[in-house]
């Protein structure tokens, strides 16, 4: 439903008159805050290449009218503080507009409580933020009567037959976090808290949905898109507490209470979730889909427990044979001994696992080991993983976790803001000794250094020293070029994270890593520290970027798609995105290493792109080591390498392959640069087969205890051509283990791969099992696990 404006200014008005009637119940009476965006000058952050000099990043609601008084309908103020500057939106607000890099904007609410009578529509690159010592309140008042959702990340368009104003799978670049979304007052009973639909380099963390018990309201709605982050969530009442699918989420603690149904899956190809707390309502996860469905194709549920539920689990009837039409379900450390009646069940009624007990591990799916090399369907316990006691320490006795650090004790002062001490960030000048002098000098030891939005031109190697606190504003841009990274032949860092043999801390968040040009040499981080504690070495919410964004020069102009049969010298952009070295350790959550396939610049059209890449993420760490939704996309040789690695823990990894291969074939255009790093593929065993010369997903090699929860594995295009999805053979393989001890594999989805596994590189066993027509998935590989 869209309200004309006629009546949005009603229910505007209707918002502020019920504010007063009920007393302001909602009103709380609040101090000034010490939280450090409200106590630090947040308006030097600029974005140099939008041809807007004047353009503000950083934006407080109040400074745009809004109240937060609890009566005072604050939903206009809201929406100008999210538009203003002529930024990415959609009809019938603006024209269209796919995507736009240089239009960022961090929108910042106080504590209070803010009113609203219709949608806030988030557009595109856009960080709602709300102070994290006190959350400010969204409510959806007694007049509200637009939309999907209080918040929404898409909007459909008016009379577009289903049209929406960005395309869900490339719906990037978002932040929603510290808030609590309060439904109660909401005539509309099917209200959802938050309409999203999001792709990668998105995360959505410290969010309270608050319902009525037994309505028909939603806390998330999400009927669509491409992967992204939750975490440090929680639901109170509603019919639902998400309801939704998408092509894969990493999910970290949610907490649901008295939801009727906390989680309904109407369809996916890979979900990972792990530390869950449902309690109460009548069922705890539904994967039926809609009207019944087999849309749902593999959930992994890991450190969780369910509590006061007749059912924790409802899924589809199994169906035996070749499998294909399931869904995977893999319960790895699940509790159901505190008032659970069935921990399973299929829609049918039938009891599949009775509640009551703690699960150490149970699948439903197709699992190779030792004893079934060539895989078999099972429904029931499995062998249990072994517990590596480095990688333990979270909660429910399971994997470590760690949220992204806020700053909420730090004062003002503690800040250093890179801007007032020579770097200038405006994509043209050279930043590097400015920004070297801050690290060296010692100035930033004990401070949090704070870039402000910009581009910050680097031209050499800038070391991150340990100890060192790193927060950007809207993924403001390190971006590495000139000569000193250009040779192709000489890889070089731009970013070191302390030096070989290092033992402290680093925290990095809100950051874009990048390069300008043909800076066919840079490697983008290498990562050397270990860690001094558990947890205390990590990255939240930064990402690498190679091409398709203003300012890089790797755009539609330079880069169009098969402009030539070889390679443009010009679009070769880089030799590797990430690199952990033997001696370091590290937790990272939400960190996208993506070479552009489009231009996020063409607004219009998102033409694609052909910029190479050699390397995505190259992992030696002997450990601790933790992924949390991580993805590596478009590189040449690989997208994950595992190379004589030791006590990692990945949670659902996600790939994909360049869309331009098997033209040209692997390892072009970096075949005379082969062995420039270890675990580097040749791709000679290929022979003639063009098929097998594509960028392999993930290589796990000479390693040891590896534990994977989830992986989805993508090949969409044969040469630009999707011909290929219709007999999943886009490629001929995708995963490679070789010599590996204690490896667990769990959730493996992949799309357009003929053999899913590989134990050899010159080996090609079909390992397919075809859940859904679309997409092959294995509940779990444990040849290699040593059980």
């Amino acid at each position: 439903m869209r309200a004309n404006a006629t009546v949005i200014q009603a229910a505007a008005l209707l918002t502020e008159f019920d504010g007063v009637q009920s007393g302001e119940k909602f009103v709380a009476k609040r101090q000034g805050s010490s939280y450090w965006m409200e106590q630090i000058d947040m308006t030097k952050g600029r974005m140099p290449f939008g041809n807007d000099p004047g353009y503000q990043v950083f934006r407080n609601v109040k400074g745009y009218g809004a109240r937060g008084d609890g009566v005072t309908d604050d939903t206009a103020a809201i929406q100008r503080a999210i538009a203003d500057g002529n930024r990415c939106g959609g009809p019938p607000d603006g024209p269209k507009c796919l995507s736009v890099t240089t239009k960022p904007a961090l929108v910042y609410f106080p504590p209070g409580t803010y009113k609203v009578s219709g949608t806030i529509k988030a557009w595109y690159n856009t960080q709602l933020v709300g102070n994290p010592i006190d959350r400010p309140r969204i409510v959806a008042s007694s007049s509200f009567v637009e939309g999907l959702g209080v918040i929404s990340t898409d909007e459909y368009i008016p009379g577009g037959d289903g049209a929406q104003w960005y395309i869900n799978q490339s719906n990037f670049l978002r932040q929603l976090r510290n808030f609590i979304i309060d439904l109660r007052q909401a005539p509309k009973q099917d209200i959802a808290g938050l309409h999203y639909q999001v792709a990668q380099a998105t995360s959505l963390e410290h969010v309270d949905f608050v319902m009525n018990k037994g309505s028909k309201q939603l806390g998330i709605f999400a009927e669509n898109g491409s992967g992204g982050w939750m975490a440090d969530l929680s639901f109170e009442g509603g019919a639902f507490g998400f309801y939704g699918g998408n092509q894969q989420f990493t999910v970290r603690n949610l907490k649901f209470r008295d939801c009727t149904t906390a989680i309904k899956i109407i369809w996916d190809w890979g979900w990972a979730w792990k530390n869950l707390d449902i309690s109460g309502g009548t069922t705890g996860v539904d994967l039926t889909g809609e009207a019944g469905g087999r849309g749902t194709g593999s959930v992994l549920l890991t450190d969780s427990k369910f509590s006061n539920l007749p059912v924790a689990i409802k899924a589809v009837p199994y169906i035996g044979g070749s499998g294909k039409g399931n869904t995977i379900i893999t319960l790895d450390n699940v509790n159901f001994s505190s008032g659970v009646g069935v921990a399973v069940q299929d829609s049918a009624g039938q009891t599949k696992l009775a509640g009551g007990q703690n699960v150490a591990h149970w699948i439903e799916g197709k699992v190779f080991d030792t004893s079934s090399p060539n895989g078999n369907q099972q429904s029931g316990s499995s062998a249990t993983r072994p517990r590596v006691e480095m990688l333990m320490g979270g909660p429910n006795n399971g994997f470590y976790e760690k949220s992204k650090p806020q700053y909420e004790n730090v004062p003002a002062g503690n800040f250093l803001n890179v801007k007032d001490n020579g770097v200038f960030g405006d994509g043209q000048r050279d930043d590097t000794q400015a920004i070297k002098a801050i690290f060296e000098s010692g100035r930033s030891q004990g401070k949090v250094v704070y870039f402000p939005h910009g581009v910050y031109i680097v031209r050499d190697t800038i070391t991150f020293p340990s100890g060192s606190k790193i927060v950007g504003e809207a993924w403001s841009q390190i971006m590495g070029a000139g000569p000193s990274f250009s040779d192709i032949n000489n890889p070089k860092v731009m970013i070191r994270v302390g030096n070989p043999g290092d033992t402290g801390s680093m925290e990095i968040s809100d950051i874009m890593f990048t390069a300008k040009g043909a800076t066919a040499g840079i490697v983008l981080m290498e990562w050397n520290l270990k860690e001094s504690q558990k947890g205390n070495c990590g990255m939240w919410d930064a990402h690498f970027r190679f091409g398709g964004a203003a300012g890089n020069d790797l755009q539609l102009a330079q880069c169009n798609k098969l402009d030539a049969v070889k390679p443009q010298p010009n679009c070769i952009a880089g030799a590797m995105m990430l690199h952990m070295t033997r001696s370091s350790s590290g937790y990272f959550e939400n960190v996208w290493a993506w070479t552009a396939d489009h231009d996020l610049d063409d607004a219009v059209n998102n033409a694609q792109i052909d910029i190479y890449t050699a390397r995505g993420v190259l992992i030696e760490s002997q450990g601790p080591t933790w992924m949390y939704g991580t993805s590596s996309e478009h590189h040449v040789l690989y997208q994950y390498n595992v190379h004589g690695a030791k006590n990692l823990y990945m949670s659902l990894i996600q790939t994909e392959t360049p869309y331009y291969q098997p033209r040209p074939a692997a390892p072009d255009p970096y075949r005379a640069q082969l062995g420039k790093f270890n675990g580097d593929v040749s791709f000679d065993y290929c022979g003639g087969d063009i098929k097998c010369r594509s960028a392999w997903g993930l290589i796990v090699k000479n390693s040891e205890n590896i534990f994977i929860s989830g992986a989805g594995l993508y090949s969409f295009f044969s040469d630009y051509n999707q011909n290929c999805l219709a007999g999943g053979d886009c490629q001929n393989r995708m995963v490679s283990f070789v010599n590996n001890k204690s490896l667990w594999l769990y959730n493996l989805v992949t799309i357009g791969t003929v053999s899913m596994v590989n134990e050899a590189l010159s080996e090609t066993p079909n390992r397919m099992s075809g859940e859904h027509p679309n997409q092959a998935g294995i509940a779990a590989w444990l040849v290699q696990s040593g059980q």
